[in-house]
């Protein structure tokens, strides 16, 4: 499996929920994009920093229950930071060092 595929896969499996994920663009979805958001933000500012990223999200897929977070959890630390990286870099549209709810999406 690539790294690229399984760093899409993490994080859009992530973002989209679990293994009956809501329909895209339902109001379903939105409300589970929405409160994965604010358990990710820590701090609740309305901003996902690179450390909440990390932090949140490693800490969901230590969690959950799938194969795309089983292959997460079975890579070095040095691995899965440095897809957890590139997932935050890509959502960062505006390169600000953080993200707003707006970006918080798989794309």
């Amino acid at each position: 499996m690539s790294r690229s595929f399984l760093a899409s896969a993490v994080v859009g499996s992530l973002l989209s929920g679990c293994s009956a994920a809501p329909k895209p663009g339902s109001s379903e979805e939105l409300a589970e994009r929405q409160s994965t958001f604010e358990k990710v933000d820590a701090n609740h500012d309305g901003h996902i920093s690179w450390d909440e990223f990390r932090v949140g999200v490693t800490a969901i897929l230590e969690k959950e229950n799938s194969w795309r977070a089983a292959g997460f959890r079975t890579m070095f630390p040095g691995q899965q930071q440095s897809i957890l990286r590139s997932n935050f870099d890509k959502m960062d549209t505006g390169h600000k060092g953080y993200l707003v709810f707006s970006e918080w999406k798989d794309e």
